[in-house]
């Protein structure tokens, strides 16, 4: 049928050439042999472990021991067995040598495989069972009923939370890629790409009749398409790259049509210096924004034009920021015209077209959006410039899969009264400080129930709590997913250890359902916490200069100053403070060393909260001793009235304090001041 066909067409990809030889190559794919060689759109092989993790991901932990209990039992059917196992072997070995950014897909022939043992080994379990007599001649049906209903549950349980994972059924994106290269070109233009990108693009224009008047070529290799985009350029057509393509740059001039490059004849003469010069030597000549919504999710696509007046002799970045009261939401960071045309290419005068589509967050609840343009230096980081670009109003996106996608790790669970959880932005496990903050989001599935009470986060250690947050949720909110998220503060004063920061319920009642063990819970695990607390020691100092001064808040007293060291080092002055905690501040306070003139006026000083803010008081326990360093750079030389003081404050103002010393203003004690030199 195929040579009767190709009389009339040709293969998708236009390369079936409808000869004896053409035959063969397209029946045997011979075409793709270049990957399963060095090819540059290969990846780098995953670990043995890697590979291992694809199969649990559609098997599970028992059904990957299931498999080789099947494979065992075809001992008795050798030639059955021998079959099953070649076939097994030439499936996985393809697959392993083929280089390509997708391997997985081509394992789908051992996964089925792999099913097929697995149903071997089921079986062979179950004729196992129903010989085997339970306790107290408990009958062997009812064991080997036992036995079914484990295998069942172990094998079904894990299938809702896997499923989200497998499920591309609402994965746009290559769609959404393929319609866009064909509505950004220009009638009767050229496309040049690998062939996997001109494929696509040729399924839209057979099967929906877009472009059908542009025409497109394939070229995996490289120097193929340099050369092809040469001879489409000096014939005067407009021509486009689905990709970067090296040495392009150097002889053309590249632009951003959409999500393709357009490539032109190299722009000659230098033109007026022109725009609002965002970094030095790159001018922004225009800009213009449209926020987009496509299948639930909303895009924000920004265009720019740039100039450069003069060669740039560095490589720019340029990052797309969307941010919200402060936040950021969104971002990308890229080289001019999608990573193809470095600055350092630009010949000077030549306008370069750009354009950035910035996909919001899954679940994001939409609204006023701050837009800004960041030009960095591409090596060091630096930040060269930046422009504000204004306000967009971008839609809710409801998305569809919480996958890593998004950034987030993929989670499963119903909350009554909150929903079903998809992701949070959390892997399994994380290590963090004592004091630090938690940014906290999840992923979830809007519920039915009417709200009762925000669900809460709870940090525990075994049957302890330790601390507790409410994490607000915007119930009817829009669209069926919603992405939010807290910020949670681990407790200062936790000691080292591992913690479980977990989702309980808000609603009623307060259980969570999961599709692992135990299935009924009160909370639900978001990730285990390493925690590094601070060290403490309750051994009192011996400071060289000894006093006594209490300081207190609203709350009693907080801290005595016991004593304190003075080191004059050249033109700096070494002052170590020694602290006792007197109780258990909620607050933090910063600690200053000031030197006074005659006048009052400070002439040198050092604020910095406690051990230079390894120690904030927030974190003190009571009775424990805290050794805090303060530096004082250009110290005054020997003059009359002149004071060194010491204290604590906040942004409300500074600690009263009684002392046995001198104490200026009832807030700050005055501590011998050194002879200097």
């Amino acid at each position: 049928y195929i040579p009767i066909r190709g009389a009339v067409t040709s293969s998708l990809d236009g390369s079936y050439v409808n000869t004896p030889l053409g035959f063969l190559r397209h029946v045997t794919a011979a075409g793709y042999n270049v990957f399963l060689q060095a090819n540059p759109l290969g990846v780098q092989a995953p670990t043995a472990l890697g590979y291992l993790e694809l199969f649990r991901q559609q098997f599970g932990l028992l059904g990957l021991l299931l498999a080789p209990v099947g494979l065992a039992a075809m001992r008795r059917r050798r030639r059955d067995g021998f079959l099953i196992a070649s076939v097994l072997a030439l499936t996985l070995g393809f697959a392993l040598l083929y280089r390509v950014a997708d391997y997985e897909v081509f394992f789908i022939p051992a996964f089925v495989i792999t099913a097929v043992l697995l149903g071997l080994g089921l079986d062979l379990v179950l004729r196992w069972a129903q010989g085997v007599k339970g306790p107290k001649g408990l009958p062997a049906r009812v064991v080997a009923g036992a036995v079914v209903l484990m295998l069942i549950l172990g094998l079904v349980a894990p299938l809702p939370e896997r499923w989200v994972a497998q499920d591309r059924s609402h994965d746009w994106e290559v769609y959404d890629l393929g319609r866009s290269w064909l509505q950004a070109a220009e009638p009767n233009s050229a496309i040049v790409g690998i062939l996997g990108e001109t494929t696509l693009i040729r399924y839209f224009q057979l099967t929906e009749g877009v472009g059908k008047d542009i025409t497109v070529l394939a070229a995996d290799d490289e120097a193929l398409r340099l050369d092809t985009v040469r001879w489409l350029v000096r014939r005067g057509r407009t021509t486009y790259l689905t990709r970067p393509l090296p040495g392009v740059a150097e002889e053309f001039s590249l632009d951003a049509a959409g999500p393709l490059v357009r490539v032109s004849p190299p722009e000659v003469g230098a033109a007026e210096a022109q725009g609002e010069i965002v970094a030095p030597g790159l001018n922004l000549v225009g800009r213009q924004w449209t926020a987009e919504e496509a299948h639930g999710r909303a895009a924000l696509a920004v265009s720019a034009r740039w100039m450069a007046p003069e060669p740039i002799d560095r490589r720019l970045k340029v990052s797309v920021r969307a941010s919200r009261e402060g936040v950021l939401v969104a971002g990308m960071d890229t080289e001019p015209v999608h990573n193809s045309y470095p600055t350092t290419r630009w010949r000077p005068g030549e306008v370069v077209e750009d354009f950035y589509r910035l996909p919001l967050p899954v679940g994001d609840p939409g609204g006023p959006t701050d837009l800004a343009l960041v030009v960095y230096d591409a090596l060091s980081g630096a930040q060269m410039g930046r422009v504000e670009l204004g306000t967009a109003v971008v839609a809710a996106g409801g998305g569809s899969r919480p996958l890593e996608d998004w950034g987030l790790y993929q989670r499963m669970a119903w909350l009554p009264g909150v929903g079903t959880l998809l992701g949070t932005n959390l892997g399994p496990e994380l290590s963090v400080k004592a004091g630090d903050w938690l940014s906290v989001e999840i992923l979830r599935r809007v519920g039915t129930l009417e709200r009762e009470a925000d669900p809460i986060l709870r940090l525990s250690r075994g049957e302890t709590v330790v601390a507790e947050a409410p994490m607000p949720l915007a119930f009817g909110a829009a669209g069926p997913l919603v992405r939010e998220r807290v910020e949670f503060e681990v407790p200062p004063r936790l000691e080292s250890g591992s913690y479980r920061l977990s989702l309980v319920s808000g609603g009623s009642p307060g259980l969570v359902l999961q599709p692992r063990w135990p299935p009924i819970t009160g909370d639900y695990d978001l990730a285990m916490v390493e925690v590094q607390g601070r060290s403490r020691t309750f051994d009192a100092p011996r400071p060289s200069q000894t006093l006594d001064a209490v300081f207190r808040d609203d709350n009693g007293e907080v801290a005595r100053l016991i004593g304190y060291d003075r080191v004059v080092e050249g033109d700096r002055l070494r002052v170590t403070l020694y602290w006792q905690a007197l109780g258990e501040p909620g607050r933090r306070y910063k600690v200053f060393v000031h030197y006074l003139d005659s006048k009052g006026e400070i002439i040198a000083q050092s604020d910095h909260e406690p051990a230079d803010g390894r120690a904030p008081t927030d974190s003190w326990v009571s009775g424990e001793y805290v050794i805090d360093e303060h530096v004082l750079t250009n110290p005054p030389s020997t003059e009359e009235d002149t004071r060194l003081v010491a204290g604590l404050y906040d942004p409300s103002g500074r600690l009263p304090v009684t002392a046995n010393v001198l104490v200026l203003g009832g807030n700050a004690v005055v501590l011998t001041p050194p002879r200097l030199p």
